[in-house]
């Protein structure tokens, strides 16, 4: 771990030179008009910044030795949560046979050193379907309180998070009856919705704002997700969307 180093670039760049600034500037934001126009990187850099000034208050400054520890933290989360769904579930045979699949996936070994929300979102992914698997066992509706806080926090890390969702409600009306769909749906909504107004408030303490003039609306990655056989980043479609003043005005043509 202490020699697993990757330098940041594109977005992962931008989050990682805000973070560094905010830890010289007292952990407040220093105007970087990027996380104006993409504020679903905002969460994501906070956390790197309260990394980076917890490193330094316990005398760590080697920021590639702290990312690739919290990699690694939560990416074992991830793993030991699933491990431990598939053992109660299968047994502990099938849970180390699947332990065996995780340590011989290569591509798994390249995300220690990558400190981006794809990486982060893993724990929140797989604790969500730990709460899920444990109502499915003992049916305590409280377990969608946490979910619902888990979506919440998970959502504003990566937004994709939210694909979840729509699956254990489906997953629900198969395995109960509608008025407790209905129920434990509304109060994963209640939760997620409760938890999206004290947001602003908690980024605003950092000195993050938005300004709707210049934020890209959810549809912007919608279209970018189209693009071409792979989907990623286009200039053409960032200018395209940037000609628009306000983020309202940018929905209608890019869903056309």
């Amino acid at each position: 771990m202490f020699a697993l180093q990757m330098d940041a670039f594109a977005d992962s760049f931008g989050i990682k030179g805000q973070a560094v600034q905010m830890l010289q500037n007292g952990g407040m934001f220093t105007g970087d008009s990027y996380f104006l126009v993409y504020p679903n990187n905002v969460l994501t850099t906070i956390i790197r910044y309260e990394l980076y000034n917890f490193g330094a208050n316990i005398g760590i400054t080697n920021t590639y030795l702290l990312e690739s520890g919290f990699v690694i933290l939560c990416m074992n989360i991830t793993f030991f949560t699933l491990f431990y769904i598939i053992r109660k579930e299968v047994g502990i045979k099938y849970s180390n046979i699947y332990l065996l699949i995780i340590l011989f996936c290569v591509p798994f070994y390249g995300y220690l050193t990558y400190f981006y929300s794809d990486t982060l979102v893993l724990p929140f992914a797989a604790l969500i379907l730990l709460f899920y698997y444990l109502y499915t066992k003992n049916n305590k509706w409280f377990y969608f309180i946490i979910i619902g806080l888990l979506f919440a926090i998970g959502y504003h890390i990566k937004p994709n998070l939210i694909i979840m969702l729509p699956a254990i409600i489906i997953h629900l009306f198969f395995i109960k009856n509608w008025r407790k769909t209905l129920l434990n749906t509304a109060i994963i909504l209640i939760v997620f919705a409760g938890m999206n107004t004290l947001y602003n408030p908690f980024t605003e303490k950092y000195g993050f704002e938005r300004d709707n003039s210049l934020e890209f609306p959810q549809s912007h990655w919608i279209m970018m997700g189209l693009k071409g056989p792979e989907g990623r980043y286009d200039s053409s479609e960032f200018l395209y969307t940037k000609q628009f003043d306000t983020k309202e005005k940018n929905k209608k043509p890019i869903k056309k």
